[in-house]
């Protein structure tokens, strides 16, 4: 009798056993399934999310872009019919403000800021004038004059050198194919560095990466 009882209590046992061990693999499967369906939802997220900012990328203006990036303050000296005036126009005010007139008149100039001054280079004149940026108030200075281009070139500063480029030489009437250095120095020389192939006057000119474009 006690026999019988022992095997049907070991069978219970075993039946138990096996159950459990079924209930702990469907458990095991369902916390594997449930992970993957996280991971799933994550990278779900993932996605509505690059969507959202490309799709606030292509609807925002590049008016709107413009206007929300900082602006600095522009300033203008001199030019056709301006005689000997400065002006700057102030964003935050939103208005037209002259300031210190000029020695010379410049017309076709170029312009240039190298260690915080502001360099106006020729303009139907030999002269360079400078404008501390950091002194108040503001003043403009005769730098140099003899500049043999007076007006039409274009001067960019390049790896913390004065690039000066093309140009009209009015004594001579001639235009200029030539890339040179500017040495800021008392008698501000010209130091030739490259011929192009074609004469500029009145191009553009800028420094961009390790380059400089002219156009």
């Amino acid at each position: 009798m006690d026999k019988m009882v022992n095997e049907k209590v070991e069978a219970v046992r075993e039946e138990m056993k096996d159950n459990n061990t079924e209930v702990m693999k469907e458990i095991k499967d369902m916390k594997e399934n449930l992970s993957k369906v996280n991971k799933d939802l994550d990278e779900v997220k993932v996605m509505m999310s690059q969507m959202l900012k490309k799709q606030t990328a292509i609807s925002k203006t590049p008016t709107e872009g413009m206007f929300n990036t900082p602006r600095e303050d522009i300033l203008i000296a001199a030019g056709w019919g301006a005689g000997y005036s400065a002006e700057v126009f102030s964003w935050e005010k939103n208005g037209w403000y002259e300031f210190s007139q000029m020695n010379d008149g410049h017309i076709g100039a170029s312009s240039f800021i190298y260690n915080d001054q502001l360099f106006v280079v020729g303009g139907c004149t030999e002269t360079i004038q400078t404008l501390d940026l950091n002194e108040l108030p503001l003043k403009w200075m005769k730098f140099s004059d003899g500049l043999p281009y007076e007006s039409g070139h274009q001067t960019v500063v390049y790896q913390q050198r004065v690039i000066h480029i093309g140009g009209y030489n009015l004594d001579e009437d001639k235009e200029s194919n030539l890339i040179s250095e500017l040495q800021l120095t008392s008698l501000c020389t010209l130091k030739e560095l490259y011929q192009m192939p074609q004469l500029r006057v009145c191009h553009g000119a800028v420094a961009f990466e390790n380059k400089v474009l002219i156009k």
